[in-house]
């Protein structure tokens, strides 16, 4: 299985997955996030840095201006935002490429205005489907980014 879907029915819920994903990521990962605006691709980066060991106090905020944001946890976390790129051979001129080849969690929002989305190990899509319901859709490459998404389908499932 390299496909998995989820329902999230709140924000709350949303954040729990995310964190319970990030709580499963033991080595490097580079994790491509797409989804409208308003989908919660923030929040959700929110929940995987908690799972990732950044301490409570410390916000985990959008990148939108700053363009990337990094935090130290367990594996450090770098959280990039393209959707201010005006064209792909920006993403050299911000750094991106080596933080993507760092021994780190690296998160990029709205990866789809890269070239190629071919380089990330896990690729999720958030889809609205109500005012508080969102699709989650995670696709893996690879067999240790399978087993991980296969592990996060497990703790993720409805108590």
């Amino acid at each position: 299985m390299n496909n998995l879907t989820l329902i999230s029915n709140s924000p709350e819920e949303s954040l729990c997955m995310a964190c319970r994903l990030g709580s499963l990521i033991q080595r490097p990962c580079r994790i491509a996030l797409s989804g409208n605006l308003g989908a919660g691709k923030t929040h959700f980066v929110q929940g995987l840095a908690r799972g990732l060991g950044v301490p409570d106090h410390i916000y985990v905020t959008s990148p939108s201006y700053a363009l990337i944001h990094s935090y130290e946890a367990r594996l450090p976390l770098h959280h990039a935002d393209l959707y201010r790129l005006s064209h792909p051979d920006e993403i050299f001129d911000i750094g991106l490429a080596e933080l993507m080849a760092s021994p780190a969690v690296t998160v990029v929002e709205w990866a789809e205005r890269m070239d190629s989305t071919e380089i990330f190990d896990i690729r999720i899509h958030i889809a609205i489907q109500g005012e508080n319901q969102r699709q989650i859709h995670a696709q893996a490459s690879g067999l240790h980014f399978q087993d991980l998404v296969r592990s996060w389908q497990q703790v993720s499932r409805p108590a």
